[in-house]
């Protein structure tokens, strides 16, 4: 860790002399090794809470069932029919927003130096889900790279939408490429998201290679 920590910081000198960032095949290798190590940190609790169990031994074991049977648990802990109690699932989520800040800081230097370590960068797309578990911050100032690299096919159209839908529901705006559904607080029936304009929302979709958005609701006083 000190040894790249060391490279990055030589290479950002490098950089704001050049403008211009060598990755070598050794700081590549390095750098797919700290991604690596940053999504085993991102999942630590996660699969405590998706399983809704907290002992490792059953934990190895769940992870190992058909994905249909993993899927069904994971449904059934969404809904709370099935899993933590909301106390354990409290502390639990604790201490994953720590190791989610400690992440969120290491990608961003990370980013800053090299730009966005896609699969293409070093061989791995693993950092892909990240931005999604971070910060209101994270997501604003890193949306326009995140966006530029999708559209270079470099990482999912999924995650960067996802990405950014997830930053607007958090800051109480619309959806702009309807990633998630909205559940009826009264029925508890899931609804189609609900979007301003749907066709500046395909627009924005195809540029970053999504089909057209079919399921969807339209805000108040829009045709």
């Amino acid at each position: 860790m000190r040894h790249l920590l060391l490279i990055l910081g030589f290479i950002t000198i490098i950089s704001s002399c050049k403008n211009k960032i060598v990755i070598t095949e050794q700081i590549k290798s390095r750098l797919k090794n700290e991604i690596s190590n940053i999504m085993i940190l991102d999942q630590k609790y996660r699969w405590q809470i998706m399983y809704g169990e907290v002992n490792e031994i059953k934990l190895d074991s769940l992870k190992r069932l058909p994905d249909s049977i993993r899927y069904a648990i994971f449904a059934k802990n969404f809904t709370k029919d099935y899993g933590l109690t909301k106390k354990q699932s409290d502390s639990i989520w604790i201490l994953q927003n720590k190791l989610d800040s400690l992440n969120e800081i290491r990608l961003s230097q990370i980013i800053d130096s090299f730009g966005w370590p896609s699969a293409k960068v070093i061989g791995s797309d693993d950092a892909d889900v990240l931005p999604l578990h971070f910060s209101k911050g994270f997501k604003n100032k890193y949306y326009q790279i995140l966006l530029q690299t999708a559209k270079d096919k470099d990482i999912s159209p999924d995650i960067v939408a996802q990405m950014y839908d997830r930053l607007m529901i958090d800051l109480h705006k619309q959806q702009v490429y309807g990633s998630f559904e909205d559940k009826d607080s009264i029925t508890g029936n899931i609804l189609p998201p609900m979007i301003d304009d749907i066709n500046l929302t395909n627009k924005l979709r195809h540029e970053i290679g999504l089909d057209s958005l079919k399921d969807y609701r339209l805000t108040k006083n829009k045709k």
